[in-house]
């Protein structure tokens, strides 16, 4: 499901939008003024909001909302300086879909005819998309837009469910953190053929304050901190932040971070890196994002890959020997080999191609010699996939192949 604001010929809308219009070209640079001077505002912390809602004059409740200054600067602006102007108020929730989510705040459903709600006015300010890896859950608030991707003005949404398929193409900008039971009310309205509410659901929002928590900073879990002979594609783990959005990791040839080699912002608490370079130490850190403010770094901890095969001591990596897994590629049943030098403590795990963990083949002390594990990757669809080997500090990762 798309949503849109759609697309039409202004000028055969009736006297009332013309007269929206011009209210609008009165108004525009003003807006963008107070857009750029919220900008300074709303910083370092989350503006939070009271919406009021109410059906045919009548209230039916309060939904707290709060924005994510440091995921969608633009839109958060936007937002606060329009509600700073009153913009909102009286205009209406004209979109309502059960499992999906409610839409509002189109200036022509203050006073205009039912029909040209949620076709918004050419001449309001436009947002640029501000796309990110935050995921349309329920509650989450984003942008309305049509199909140019830079065309989001003042109508929004709010999630009643989850829509990943949403996720990357719309601009996150805050979410509902109190009143979903009336957000839940507003969806279930009885409604028309074009999903408008029969009785027409005002809202007013008003300004109530700023959220100040600072997320923690995360622990990194794996590899661990010092560990060497890591092979040139890499899985790194670290824990998860109550409050956090996403996470920010970055990989550097250096402590000090200057010589950055990769970086994501992404939601997850793991991520693959590949190409690594042979012989080299890198050190990486993490960061939590919660939509106001940026954590501490975590604590950096550093790897170093193994050697070449060019006339360098291998010592270390003499201490064990993984093999590729037979047969590769597989449709069901594969077995994995390793040998051990000395009594060692090991741990095999499957990851999947972005390095997310989705089997814990072995996880105990071994003895010398040669050891064999049969995975059934059965449940698996076709595509590739990653074992990962630890002798202690030591570190492998091999590549395998499902094909049905």
């Amino acid at each position: 499901m798309v949503i849109t604001v759609q697309k039409i010929n202004y000028l055969n809308l009736k006297t009332t939008t013309q007269t929206t219009n011009t209210f609008f070209m009165q108004k525009n640079i003003y807006l963008s003024l107070l857009i750029l001077l919220t900008t300074i505002t709303v910083k370092a912390q989350k503006p939070q909001f009271l919406l009021e809602a109410k059906r045919s004059g009548v209230s039916i409740g309060e939904i707290k909302i709060e924005l994510f200054p440091t995921i969608a600067p633009m839109h958060v602006a936007n937002f606060s300086g329009l509600v700073a102007s009153q913009f909102y108020d009286s205009t209406a929730f004209h979109r309502v879909i059960p499992g999906f989510m409610i839409q509002g705040g189109d200036p022509n459903s203050r006073s205009g005819p039912k029909n040209t709600w949620g076709y918004g006015n050419p001449s309001q300010p436009k947002v640029d998309a501000e796309f990110s890896e935050v995921s349309h859950t329920r509650g989450i608030l984003s942008a309305a837009r049509s199909s140019d991707i830079n065309s989001a003005t003042s109508q929004f949404f709010i999630c009643v469910a989850s829509a990943t398929n949403l996720n990357g193409n719309y601009s996150v900008y805050g979410k509902a953190y109190e009143g979903m039971s009336v957000v839940d009310n507003i969806v279930a309205s009885p409604r028309d053929a074009n999903n408008n509410p029969n009785e027409k659901i005002e809202m007013f929002i008003t300004y109530i304050g700023n959220d100040s928590t600072r997320p923690e900073a995360p622990t990194l879990t794996f590899p661990a901190n010092n560990t060497f002979n890591i092979a040139y594609n890499q899985s790194l783990s670290w824990s998860s932040v109550a409050t956090a959005l996403l996470y920010k990791v970055e990989v550097a040839r250096d402590e000090d971070f200057t010589d950055i080699f990769f970086t994501k912002n992404g939601r997850t608490t793991n991520v693959f890196i590949t190409n690594l370079e042979d012989t080299t130490t890198y050190f990486w850190r993490v960061t939590a994002n919660n939509g106001g403010y940026l954590s501490e770094a975590s604590q950096v901890f550093s790897f170093s890959t193994k050697v070449n095969d060019v006339g360098i001591n291998k010592t270390p990596e003499s201490l064990f020997t993984l093999e590729q897994n037979v047969p590769n590629p597989f449709s069901s049943i594969t077995t994995i080999s390793y040998h051990l030098t000395t009594s060692q403590t090991v741990s095999l795990k499957i990851l999947d191609f972005l390095g997310h963990e989705i089997a814990l083949l072995e996880n105990k002390t071994q003895a010398p010699g040669k050891h064999e594990i049969v995975f059934e990757g059965t449940s698996l669809p076709n595509g590739i996939y990653y074992y990962h080997f630890n002798a202690g500090t030591l570190a492998e990762t091999k590549k395998m192949v499902v094909l049905k």
